[in-house]
């Protein structure tokens, strides 16, 4: 008897920051792990690709739109 295929749905990540980063580089380490660790896991379920169709992140900065309340925040701690 085989092992039916896993069907997998893309997995589509939204990284934000919005307070005090407004450069979106500020994710990259994190995106480069999630990839890493995304791949190890789908070759251990024996997929055959890398996943790299499959992985969708997105950082963003919402600096500028939360600028305001930030500034509240900040003159309060």
């Amino acid at each position: 008897m085989s092992t039916p295929a896993v069907k997998l749905m893309p997995l589509k990540l939204l990284i934000l920051h919005g307070i005090g980063i407004n450069d979106v580089t500020y994710a990259d380490d994190l995106v480069k792990g999630i990839e890493q660790e995304f791949k190890a896991e789908l070759a251990k379920a024996g997929v055959k690709d890398d996943g790299s169709a499959r992985l969708v992140i997105q950082p963003t900065v919402w600096d500028d739109i939360v600028a305001r309340e930030q500034a509240k925040l900040n003159g309060t701690l």
